[in-house]
């Protein structure tokens, strides 16, 4: 099964202090879950949470076409 993670759930998983994930980082080392983390979360990660209510209400983007 794959299984998307987001930011606040992989730099949980993936901390091995963090005991509340070890059935989670077994079944990843067992290949019984295959994790990845989209494209579109990078993306949206990538925006600082401050601005992200700024970002989102834009309804276009802008493009710009050299020639």
């Amino acid at each position: 099964m794959r299984v998307s993670f987001d930011s606040n759930a992989w730099e949980k998983i993936f901390d091995p202090a963090d005991r509340d994930w070890t059935s989670i980082r077994a079944a990843l080392a067992t290949n019984q879950i295959a994790g990845f983390i989209s494209e579109a979360g990078f993306r949206i990660e990538a925006i600082r949470k401050s601005e992200r209510t700024s970002y989102f209400s834009e309804p276009t983007m802008q493009v710009q076409v050299l020639v």
